[in-house]
């Protein structure tokens, strides 16, 4: 089996310290997930040996992202197992990880109560990463009551926080809802790494299990 072949191969190369790689090979399938992550990393390496050659006291600029794909992916296993590994590669200032949904955001009651909360789930993860799960449920829908649904009041207080680069945004979600998110002009052109993430084939699920 090539697939097989292929990670065996993978697994072999693994440096035994080096601890993003370690946690990369035990990931099933997502080459390119993973390929992007590797990618992600040496970029921030590059860009802090030109910061460092420079001179210059700047931090390297905010990398915002996005994890797509359909349910069952992996987009929130992956984000489980890598997160916490981005304050060692650089991406982020502090180990902060924080997960969030709609309900942890949104207050059903008022949009003022809905920024305080949101607010607070942010300095939660200060320095470190916000991980949004389904963030176009923060979009208004049709099956919530009009006038009492605060969801985008919540994305506009993540979205402003989004140019300091603190926290780190990852927001996730299947790939034609979080489009309209992306191209919502509160957050457009401020998440910079799209991730997609590609359904598992017949011998991944069979290596799963």
């Amino acid at each position: 089996d090539d697939d097989h072949e292929i990670q065996m191969i993978e697994d072999a190369l693994v440096p035994p310290d080096d601890e993003v790689e370690g946690v990369l090979s035990k990931i099933i399938g997502l080459e390119t997930v993973k390929n992007q992550i590797r990618g992600l990393r040496r970029t921030i390496e590059l860009e802090k040996m030109d910061i460092e050659r420079a001179g210059r006291g700047d931090a390297p600029l905010p990398r915002h992202m996005a994890f797509v794909g359909n349910p069952g992916t992996g987009k929130t296993f992956v984000a489980e197992v890598i997160l916490p590994l981005f304050f060692q590669i650089g991406a982020v200032s502090s180990p902060n990880v924080v997960y969030a949904c709609r309900d942890d955001l949104v207050d059903r009651k008022s949009e003022t109560r809905t920024i305080a909360k949101t607010r607070r789930v942010i300095e939660r993860a200060s320095g470190g990463v916000l991980f949004v799960d389904e963030a176009y449920t923060l979009f208004p829908s049709t099956a919530r009551p009009r006038g009492r649904d605060h969801g985008s009041a919540a994305l506009r207080e993540i979205a402003s926080f989004m140019p300091s680069g603190s926290p780190l945004v990852l927001l996730s979600g299947y790939s034609e809802d979080l489009d309209r998110v992306l191209a919502a002009n509160v957050v457009k052109n401020s998440v910079l790494l799209r991730v997609e993430f590609p359904d598992p084939s017949s011998s991944d699920i069979a290596r799963m299990f």
